[in-house]
């Protein structure tokens, strides 16, 4: 049967029916107090009786609020000057003609907030500007605002460096928003290719929700490394528009990228609102997407390499990661991003194979005036079981990684919980989970004491490194210590008490270090065997050792099932010279008097 829903107003009463159900939505009701009733045609529901309050407006003159501070049930009107000395709230927000409305910073990091419930009309001449770091919050997402808004976004940049940026407003076109950029230096990213490409016109608009990639003012003084601190000019985006509010959506693609194999899925999007949005929670952007989303995100910095120490060939791991496990910095930095992402900020996205057809969603849900956050240019809520581990190289750069131990995780791939490195730096630490190279895993929630983590290095020169603990939090800041194995020395360190130095030649080592969590006990790689048979790559050399038995025969396949080298050393340390090896997937199968023992190694 059609369901109605009826309402009383002393002894009126009226009806309206709805064929097959659904909700209705009741407007234009004056103040006072209504009985509402459900009816399905059999039965009626209780009444629910709802007293509607008239909308109280508040003046502010230029000196004072005509109502005291304003609240959420008031319609606010700005009929002179003001500048905000603490955050606002409104029902509704008017800027009248010729005044000047602005909302102030507060530091480097935070500033205030004006948080309105429905519309926000900048009539005539008013101007209303948001600072860097402040937020403008809209709780309806049905609210249709008018006139223009001011948002300033600060970016610490010098020549040549690339920000990611996105529009909170609708109608700030991309050339007047950094005059002095090439043309063809503001970038859009192909997900189909991955590979950036120029924008086609910069005349035109920001789209809503997209991210660009746009270069320095070509203006900015040339340098040369390292950059000192004249080179850095503090770039002010200026965006100008219509404050963009309620339901957004931005097309996710999902190629497969046959030229390298791998999955694409990697799209730049973009905060589409002038406040802060949060990543995570039930109603942040991982879970509101989460059919079609994987619980990742990449933010571009601009970290730059030390090329008089280290050389002209030296790259940086230069994204930030952050996933359902925590935040991992980029190389060279010790910033991790809060999953609180900034207004203004592009970040990339990466989509679920079945996301072809479908569009990223934000809504007002997702907003936040919470400054917990960082604006990546050069640049948690309850502690979690996890550490973040540093790896720090001769010339003194560094680079850090997060492993966690965290509830929906489990110990395969998945990369809600687990983000594989973007690219191979120079310098790098990373932990391995079969053929990926982690920035940040997660593990299965709670630790178990007998897990074992191996850990993978690259290295632009040969000399000392240092691998130590950053940060610890949960269980490994209350007394759970970390060790970290070196299959190379056979030695075991307590990170949690000191840091470990060794020796380290150039390339890169895969599976020499495992982190482990029982002191005193010979842990190998899925086992605890005290006959211990371990094997890594260091630099273009594969290492196999055997603690007891000598290695009696060895023979190298490749993924095809092809023999590619044949030992029979009868000895129990083996180097296998894998220079000429092409990249990929090996096994090694090892004879020890007989007993048969097959490993993977990747070169």
């Amino acid at each position: 049967p059609s369901t109605g829903t009826i309402f009383q107003t002393g002894l009126k009463e009226a009806t309206y029916t709805i064929a097959g159900g659904g909700s209705q939505i009741i407007s234009g009701l004056a103040p006072g107090t209504y009985n509402f009733a459900v009816s399905n045609g059999c039965s009626t529901s209780d009444l629910i009786s709802v007293v509607i309050k008239p909308v109280l407006t508040n003046v502010w003159n230029g000196s004072s609020w005509s109502n005291g501070l304003p609240t959420l049930d008031q319609a606010i009107v700005f009929d002179g000057d003001f500048n905000s000395t603490g955050n606002i709230e409104g029902c509704s927000c008017t800027v009248n003609p010729g005044k000047n409305v602005v909302f102030k910073s507060v530091g480097n990091d935070s500033g205030y907030t004006l948080k309105i419930i429905n519309n926000i009309d900048v009539l005539g001449t008013g101007t209303l500007t948001f600072e860097n770091n402040t937020n403008l919050i809209q709780v309806n997402d049905n609210a249709v605002n008018s006139g223009s808004i001011s948002l300033e976004r600060l970016a610490n940049v010098k020549r040549l460096d690339y920000v990611y940026w996105s529009a909170p407003v609708t109608g700030q076109e991309l050339k007047s928003f950094s005059v002095g950029t090439l043309n063809n230096r503001f970038l859009i990213y192909n997900e189909a290719t991955d590979y950036f490409t120029a924008a086609p016109n910069v005349n035109t608009n920001f789209e809503i929700a997209k991210g660009y990639a746009i270069r320095a003012d070509n203006r900015y003084p040339t340098w040369i490394w390292p950059a000192p601190e004249a080179a850095f000019r503090n770039f002010k985006g200026l965006f100008k528009g219509i404050a963009n509010n309620g339901l957004q959506s931005f097309p996710l693609e999902y190629t497969y990228i046959k030229a390298t194999h791998e999955n694409g899925g990697y799209n730049l999007t973009g905060n589409p609102y002038p406040s802060n949005i949060n990543l995570d929670g039930p109603t942040g952007l991982f879970q509101v997407n989460e059919d079609h989303l994987e619980k990742v995100a990449y933010f571009w910095t601009n970290v730059n390499p030390n090329v008089k120490e280290a050389g002209s060939g030296y790259t940086q791991e230069n994204y930030a990661l952050y996933n359902g496990s925590g935040g991992k910095a980029a190389s060279g930095t010790l910033v991790e991003p809060t999953g609180v992402v900034k207004v203004g900020q592009g970040f990339i996205v990466k989509a679920k194979p079945t996301a072809n057809t479908k569009s990223l969603v934000f809504n007002n849900k997702m907003r936040d005036g919470e400054s917990a956050s960082i604006f990546y240019d050069k640049n948690a809520v309850k502690a979690k079981d996890r550490f973040w581990l540093k790896l720090t190289t001769p010339t003194q750069d560094f680079t850090t990684i997060l492993i966690a131990y965290i509830p929906g995780a489990t110990n395969n791939f998945e990369l809600s919980y687990d983000a594989p490195l973007m690219g191979m730096s120079s310098d790098a630490l990373f932990t391995k989970l079969d053929e990926y190279n982690l920035g940040i895993q997660g593990r299965q929630y709670p630790l178990n004491p007998q897990d074992i983590v191996s850990l993978g290095t690259n290295h632009f020169v040969a000399g000392n490194y240092i691998i130590s603990l950053h940060k610890t939090e949960g269980i490994f800041d209350n007394g759970q210590n970390i060790y970290l194995k070196d299959n190379q020395t056979q030695s075991i360190t307590n990170l949690s008490a000191g840091s470990y130095i060794f020796a380290a030649d150039q390339g890169l080592t895969d599976g020499r270090f495992e982190i482990v969590y029982l002191p005193g006990v010979v842990l190998s790689t899925g086992n605890t065997s005290k006959d211990e048979l371990v094997i890594y790559r260091d630099g273009n050399e594969f290492v196999v050792r055997s603690a007891t038995k000598n290695i009696t025969a060895l023979e190298v396949y490749d993924t095809s099932g092809r023999l590619v080298r044949s030992l029979k050393p009868n000895q129990k340390e083996v180097k296998i010279e894998a220079s000429n090896f092409v990249d990929g997937t090996y096994v090694v199968k090892i004879n020890r008097n007989g007993e048969i023992t097959t490993k993977k190694v990747i070169r």
